[in-house]
């Protein structure tokens, strides 16, 4: 009987490691390194989290609105003079805003008429300006002159203002 032939073999592989799997197998790796980077990427991760909450805090305080008090004296000082408005005393909860101004248009020499026409005006603007941006349910506006009440206007509800001068000026 003939023999059949075999196909050459395959060429042989060296023996040692298997084939595809990395250098070294079978020995325990060092987990140090591992571990440093993990760390490093961890810290660096929480460094940039803790950054950007920072920043947003920061540009939320930047955008945030002004506290009521700061804007009514803000709306008044535009239309008296800066530095003039000396207290702001705002109740929310009861609807009622108390403002003391330092006065800047009456003038010694003015006559009475005129010097009732200036508070008035002041005064009316003042809580006109005021009542463009809040609603109150009374606001009062005490002009005052070298400590001495002059004038006091009051608003309440939809109502105009009302001027109730000092005793010398009557």
């Amino acid at each position: 009987m003939a023999r059949a032939e075999r196909p050459p073999a395959a060429p042989q592989r060296p023996r040692g490691r298997p084939k595809g799997l990395a250098r070294g197998w079978g020995h325990r790796r060092n987990w140090v390194p591992v571990a440093a980077y993990v760390g490093f990427v961890v810290l660096v991760g929480a460094g940039l989290f803790a950054w950007d909450r920072a920043y947003e805090a920061r540009q939320q305080a930047l955008f945030a609105p002004a506290a009521p008090d700061v804007v009514v004296r803000n709306l008044i000082e535009s239309v008296v003079g800066r530095g003039t408005v000396t207290d702001v005393k705002l109740d929310q909860r009861a609807g009622t805003l108390n403002v003391t101004v330092k006065d800047v248009l009456v003038k010694p020499g003015q006559s009475l008429d005129e010097k009732k026409k200036n508070l008035s005006t002041e005064g009316t603007l003042a809580i006109q300006f005021v009542e463009s941006r809040f609603r109150f349910k009374v606001m009062t506006v005490h002009l005052v002159q070298d400590g001495t009440v002059l004038a006091t206007v009051t608003a309440s509800g939809q109502s105009a203002p009302k001027t109730e001068y000092a005793p010398d000026l009557k």
